[in-house]
């Protein structure tokens, strides 16, 4: 026996109050009690007294003890002295060899055979056995745990510590009282302890009550393996004080285990006549140790397991029952009472493996045949299958004795077939249920079901039932169970050509709506063991009728005309006289005249031969939708009209977009040149017509054909234009509505990508890609394209801007005309160090403003500060034809205040670019200004010059800079 090792020592070794009087302070931690045996010699009556610690340990100023005994009334008698001190091997060799001690010598040996690796074997086991006793407390070896255990193990071991007599010389029949007193020195104690005892009656221990088996896992999937192939069991120790006597008297416990039910037995005397049937085998090498009751539930509320033989690979078989006998050993070695016997099922917490090989079919319904349903299929779980699925890494064995019939054993392929190296599978299964899911999502969050009731712990958790009850639930039955399948109804089962046997269920609830359901299968067993969820199977009844495909080529048609609305505005004072408004396009950032000018033309009458003459008056840029005439602008003219030099004449204004052409002009009105007090205005206006062009109609140019179709609820629609002979895909359009047909609606814009003459095509898909025909469209012709490249940019400003912990560039340009512009290319140079970044028109990096482009750009603050960087543009338009490249300009991002101000940037100037001129409109001097740079530009629209004296205009000097 090796305690130190190998011992089933289960929740410690607890203190046991003392039994008896004391009258010492070692009694309170000393037990003393006694028992009854028959020597196997003498066939005698002996009397085996044991003392020992309680708590802590005995005095050590304790060298020794008196044993006493009387038979009352008369007076206690010395019947023997010991000594504390551990005997020598002479004699504990004596105690080993006196009549009767022959089956303690043997557990001895073979405990010392078993402690010392097979070395200590025969009489060298007393050699063995004094060194482990002699071991004190600094030593590496010392155990003071299993020298005690050793002391009840054994009675001799007792009697070599000075802790056990043996009472051989009997009086005759009758009760006797026993005293132990202990030895200091020379002086005697007062009575440590007393026991009673009938040295007629042979000291036999009842049966431990309560024998049972004990499930000590929860229901969760982690600790569920605990109990699998293991019998837990627990029975009671007594804990009332009248009970403590047989608690010392009990050294350890056996358990028997038998295939078949022996009836009641007696194993105390089965084993003292060496008559065990063979059909009964001990569970385990050691007798099992235990100090105390278990918890009532949970990991630790056992007491014993019983699961084979792991150390050899040889375990119990699943669902297999056994037959199980408990007994008590006391200190002499001898058996208590037989509890048993005890009917213990194995258990089986294997679950079946993962479902393989499911998927989803569409078949007709039995019942209504125009009706498509859903079938589930999977592979039969079974030996044939799973090997042909799985078995190609791996090479059958054997099963083991202790295997069950649906238990497939294997090891990995070339491995040695060693039990070390078995692998297994339990492919039980007497059901399937299936689960049906809206959503994937849904699918995916369905976890796992720990009680069987087919609702997910997560869910119940969420719910507040207990996931591990099955009766306390949401509901009845989940609402995503679609069916439970029989393993043993064959009308569910299909046999494949290959021999593969198949498993198939029909979903009657899914309907041809084109909507993905998500479908899981889970695996059980007879104990109601659960197989790991398959992965979520995808599957959807499709309506596979064609929509329409209901579109066509949009273009607009639109006439434009002029407004005039006189006196719109009366403003008192030197305010704007005429003011012309672009509003085209209503829904863009600019109308079609933006870039261009609105002129006003006087319409002079008819001279005598009938002719009129148109003379112009003056123009203004149209900028943001607006161009803004104020009476200096007819300075030239002295305020009357150059026909008839009048104050008022008959006017026409006309719109021009930027290339110059005439867009609209308007009636013919009749006001004063200039007018202090009141502003006349003149709207650009278009009324549009949405039409489907003609067959070979030539769209005019900047007009961008539409392409609208119809779609319901999920569809798309794909637009296909017609390339080398076949029509090619280049857009989609995209259900965005979830009620409702709506018309949707996409400008094409691809001039200078398909040739001059195109013809296109639309296809409407549903959700379940299911498509219509091609419709075709009106092939239609496209205005010339220009196929030059764009104008290199105009570098406007490089400005350092941020703060010397976060440094930026903003740089500023303006293009050289918009139309077809998709990006630009900026480049920044630092000697050999050149970077480059993009900037989609459109994009939340790049603004727009006031007809100058503006991006920021970050600037290292310890690499890119102090050096001179110097930047270009250039232009790519949407078919990706790049400009050249701007002129450079550069500048500084320098740290801390330079000693004076920088010129403000000046771009240059190249032959024959616009140069801006502008006036200064002071009442005392008025000359002009030339001025390079675009930075007072938005002074156009400035009112506020109102001049009162040389001084006010002199302090704000360039509000009163208007353009000439």
């Amino acid at each position: 026996m090796t305690f130190s090792r190998t011992k089933k020592v289960l929740f410690g070794l607890v203190a046991i109050p003392l039994i008896g009087m004391t009258s010492h302070a070692a009694g309170d931690r000393m037990y003393f009690t006694g028992l009854v045996e028959e020597n196997s010699t003498t066939m005698q009556n002996q009397v085996l007294l044991a003392w020992g610690p309680m708590e802590r340990a005995i005095p050590p100023e304790i060298t020794g003890f008196r044993i006493y005994r009387r038979q009352a009334p008369a007076d206690f008698a010395l019947l023997a002295e010991t000594s504390r001190a551990l005997a020598d091997i002479p004699a504990m060799t004596g105690f080993y060899m006196e009549p009767g001690e022959q089956k303690r010598f043997a557990e001895m040996v073979e405990w010392a055979y078993n402690d010392s690796n097979g070395e200590a074997t025969g009489v060298m086991a007393i050699d063995y056995l004094h060194g482990k006793l002699s071991l004190m407390p600094g030593d590496t070896m010392y155990n003071p745990l299993e020298q005690l255990l050793l002391a009840r193990f054994n009675f001799d071991v007792a009697r070599s510590i000075g802790q056990g007599y043996i009472d051989r010389n009997l009086p005759g029949p009758g009760v006797f009282e026993y005293m132990i007193t202990g030895l200091e020195g020379t002086a005697e104690t007062l009575p440590l302890g007393k026991t009673s005892i009938d040295i007629g009656v042979e000291t036999i221990l009842p049966a431990p009550p309560n024998f049972e088996q004990v499930f000590v896992a929860d229901c969760s999937a982690i600790s569920r393996g605990v109990d699998d192939r293991r019998i837990h069991h627990r029975w009671d120790i007594p804990d009332d004080p009248a009970a403590l006597p047989l608690r010392i008297l009990t050294y350890g416990y056996d358990i028997y285990r038998s295939d078949m039910d022996l009836g009641v037995l007696d194993l105390r005397n089965l084993v003292e006549n060496n008559a065990l049937p063979a059909e009964l085998s001990r569970v385990g090498n050691e007798p099992i140790v235990v100090a105390g009751n278990p918890p009532e539930e949970g990991r630790n509320s056992f007491m014993a397991i019983d699961e084979g033989d792991p150390f050899n690979h040889q375990f119990l078989q699943r669902g297999k029952t056994y037959f199980y006998y408990l007994v008590g050993k006391d200190l002499s070695g001898k058996y208590s009472e037989t509890s048993g016997p005890l009917l213990a099922m194995v258990p089986d917490t294997m679950g079946p493996p993962q479902p393989w090989g499911v998927r989803s079919e569409e078949v007709w319904d039995a019942t209504m045949t125009e009706v498509k349903r859903v079938q589930i299929v999977w592979d039969e779980i079974n030996a044939t299958n799973y090997w042909r699925e799985f078995g190609s890494d791996y090479d059958l064995v054997t099963p083991p004795s202790y295997a069950n019939p649906t238990e497939l054993y294997f090891v990995p392929k070339g491995a040695d077939q060693l039990r070390r190296n078995f692998r297994e599978v339990d492919l039980d299964t007497v059901k399937y249920v299936l689960f049906r899911f809206f959503t994937r999502e849904e699918a995916q969050e369905w976890g796992v079901d720990s009680d069987g009731d087919y609702w997910p712990d997560n869910i119940e958790d969420a719910s507040g039932t207990d996931p591990c009850d099955p009766a306390s639930s949401p509901g009845a039955t989940p609402p995503n169970l679609v069916a439970e399948i029989d393993a043993f109804d064959t009308s569910t089962l299909r046999t494949l050509d290959t021999g593969v046997q198949q498993r198939v269920v029909v979903d009657s609830i899914p309907q041809s709506d084109n909507h993905v359901w998500w479908y899981k299968l889970i695996a059980f067993d007879q104990f109601d063991n659960q197989s790991p969820p398959s992965p979520s199977v995808r599957a959807m009844l499709p309506d596979r009728i064609q929509p329409d495909a209901n579109g066509g080529i949009v273009i607009n048609d639109c006439d434009y005309r002029v407004d005039v609305r006189l006196e719109c505005e009366l403003t008192p004072g030197q305010g704007p006289r005429f003011q012309a408004f672009d509003k085209t396009n209503q829904g863009e950032e600019f109308g079609i005249a933006e870039m261009g000018t609105a002129k006003i033309y006087q319409i002079c009458p008819r001279d005598n031969n009938g002719r009129q003459r148109v003379l112009f008056v003056g123009e203004r840029p149209i900028r943001n939708r607006e161009a803004t005439f104020f009476p200096f602008h007819f300075g030239q003219l002295n305020c009357v009209f150059p026909c008839g030099r009048t104050e008022t004449g008959d006017l026409v204004v006309k719109f021009y977009d930027k290339e110059g052409n005439l867009i609209a002009t308007s009636e013919v009105f009749n006001v004063p040149l200039c007018s202090a007090d009141r502003v006349d205005c003149f709207d650009l206006i278009e009324d549009c017509r949405e039409r489907e062009p003609g067959p070979g109609e030539v769209i005019p140019p900047g007009s961008p054909p539409t392409v609208c179709v119809d779609l319901d609820p999920g569809q798309r629609a794909r637009v296909y234009h017609l390339i080398g002979g076949e029509m090619s895909p280049f857009l989609t359009i995209s259900a965005t509505q979830e009620t409702g047909t709506v018309k949707y609606c996409e400008e094409i814009d691809i001039a200078g990508i398909v040739p001059t003459n195109t013809c296109l095509g639309v296809r409407v898909f549903n959700s379940n890609n299911v498509g219509s025909s091609m419709k075709f469209l009106n092939c239609i012709g496209l205005g010339p394209f220009n196929q030059m490249p764009p104008e290199a940019p105009l570098l406007h400003s490089v400005d350092p801007t941020g703060t010397e912990g976060s440094p930026t560039f903003t740089v500023r340009w303006a293009a050289q005309g918009r139309s077809g512009l998709a990006a630009f290319v900026l480049a920044w140079k630092a000697g050999s160090n050149i970077r480059y970044n993009t900037f989609w028109i459109g994009a939340s990096n790049l603004e727009y403003d006031n007809g100058l482009y503006e991006v920021a750009l970050p600037l290292d603050p310890v690499m890119d500060v102090n050096v001179e960087w110097c930047f270009e543009v250039r232009a790519i338009d949407k078919v990706l034809q790049s400009s050249p490249w701007s002129p450079q300009l550069c500048n500084t991002w320098e740290l801390g205040d330079p000693e004076q101000l920088p010129w403000p940037p000046v771009p240059d100037i190249g032959g024959g670019e616009d140069v801006i001129a502008y006036f200064l409109n002071h009442p005392m001097n008025r000359q002009p200004v030339l001025v390079l740079s675009g930075d007072l530009q938005s002074l156009f629209d400035d009112t506020y010059c109102v001049f009162t004296d040389l001084d006010d205009c002199g302090n704000r000097q360039e509000p009163c800079l208007v353009p000439v």
